[in-house]
């Protein structure tokens, strides 16, 4: 998602600066069509691209060589790998993939209906993965306890991070859920005004169950995800880039 932003930034500068844009141009629609066909998987996935859309096929005949199972799913993929893949959402990545525009009308209606049925903002904005990887998962690594950090509902493994609370709240703006993104900002100032010693902490991250502060206080990437998610529905604009 991010390569995809990059691309399309450089797009962005190489016109400003009198450089020729298409090769960077190019280069972004291949990076997006690429993600929308590896890592969608469902109906969705044609709404714009079409079923004899180059390549499409093959993915098609490549997932079903992974898991019979694997038929469709409300979410970008984490990864695809050769007779693997991630079964889980990822909510930071899909959150950048609806603000950079790497999916399609589709796909951003299914992404957004599936984190509300799914409560990713419950109790608070957001808990960054669903569902959760418990013990016995394939995706389950031992060093997951390293620490107390990844057990199920904590830290990357379904905690609540308040910098990642922001990018929901201005997709949310960037979709036209403006009511919506105005209740998500209350919370996410209700969850950053948590403290352990005091108010308005600004914690790392979450319990991702309880929403309490588990994590370092004062990050500054947390209060600057506030406040962007702050001007965003002020402005009723959500501009990380222009494009």
């Amino acid at each position: 998602m991010l390569w995809y932003a990059a691309l399309r930034a450089m797009q962005e500068m190489a016109g400003k600066l009198g450089l020729d844009p298409q090769p960077y141009q190019g280069m972004a629609d291949d990076v997006r069509h690429k993600i929308r066909i590896v890592l969608w998987v469902g109906e969705e996935k044609n709404s714009e691209l079409g079923p004899t859309c180059p390549g499409h096929a093959e993915w098609v005949h490549t997932l079903s060589q992974v898991d019979p199972v694997l038929i469709k799913r409300p979410y970008f993929l984490p990864y695809i790998a050769f007779r693997d893949y991630g079964d889980y959402c990822d909510v930071f990545c899909n959150l950048l993939a609806l603000l950079f525009g790497d999916a399609n009308q589709a796909q951003e209606m299914r992404i957004l209906d599936y984190l509300d049925q799914v409560g990713i903002a419950d109790p608070f904005p957001v808990r960054v993965l669903h569902p959760v990887i418990h013990p016995g998962n394939k995706d389950w690594r031992e060093y997951y306890r390293n620490n107390n950090l990844n057990l199920p509902e904590q830290y990357h493994n379904g905690g609540i991070w308040p910098f990642v609370g922001g990018f929901y709240v201005a997709t949310l703006v960037k979709t036209g859920h403006i009511e919506e993104a105005q209740r998500q900002l209350e919370k996410l100032a209700e969850v950053n005004r948590q403290g352990i010693q005091g108010e308005w902490e600004f914690n790392e991250w979450c319990h991702g169950r309880t929403g309490k502060p588990m994590g370092y206080p004062h990050q500054a990437w947390s209060a600057g995800m506030y406040v962007f998610a702050y001007h965003s529905v002020a402005s009723g604009q959500a501009l990380l880039l222009s494009f």
